[in-house]
C-alpha cells in the first residue's frame, strides 16, 4: 500500500497506527527498507515522496483507515 506523509503530525499519527499493528510493518522506498514502527526508520525516508507500506500479515485495514482520514 502506498502512503505519503506530508506533515510531521502525519508521521506521528502513522507511527501510532503502526505500533498498534500486531505484525511487523516495513516501509520501502527505492533501495531502502526500514522498520515502520521506528521513528528513526521513518525519518530516514524521503518524506517528499511516497513509500510502500508492507505488513507481515497482509492486513492493511488500519492503514487504509489512516490514509482515508488524512
Amino acid at each position: 500500500m502506498e502512503i505519503k506523509l506530508t506533515l510531521i503530525t502525519d508521521v506521528y499519527d502513522f507511527l501510532e497506527v503502526a505500533q498498534k499493528h500486531p505484525s511487523e510493518v516495513r516501509l520501502s522506498q527505492g533501495n531502502y527498507s526500514v522498520d515502520g514502527k521506528s521513528i528513526l526508520g521513518v525519518f530516514i525516508l524521503n518524506l517528499k515522496e511516497k513509500f510502500v507500506c508492507i505488513t507481515e500479515d497482509g492486513n492493511y485495514s488500519d492503514f487504509e483507515a489512516f490514509v482515508n482520514k488524512m
